[in-house]
């Protein structure tokens, strides 16, 4: 993570074993959420303590094209092969819509 007034790294965030394809912030500032399309995963950070405190696995085929909060930061949604929405305060499923013919590229709320 780069301040963008001095041009100086002033963090550096390492979880994934693969590149990163997404990125999202929540409204708040607080969090960001990071997704890699060949390890199918989605790590949760805390940006106030610069690390992990959540990681979402999701089935080998899933294929992570896009990821996004809701304005809120209530909401995380992936798309893929599907599209999950995740409840962040219960980090339970909240909705998973599969009945796209091909794969999901982006996701907005």
């Amino acid at each position: 993570m780069w301040d963008l007034t001095t041009q100086n790294v002033v963090a550096t965030f390492e979880a994934h074993k693969n590149e990163i394809n997404g990125l999202s912030f929540s409204e708040n500032g607080v969090y960001f959420a990071s997704s890699s399309f060949k390890d199918n995963v989605v790590n949760l950070w805390d940006l106030r303590k610069s690390q992990t405190f959540k990681k979402i696995e999701l089935p080998e085929n899933f294929e992570i094209r896009s990821l996004k909060f809701d304005h809120s930061g209530t909401f995380l949604g992936i798309a893929g092969s599907s599209t999950i929405i995740y409840n962040m305060k219960t980090w339970s499923i909240l909705a998973e819509f599969d009945e796209n013919t091909d794969i999901v590229t982006d996701i907005k709320f």
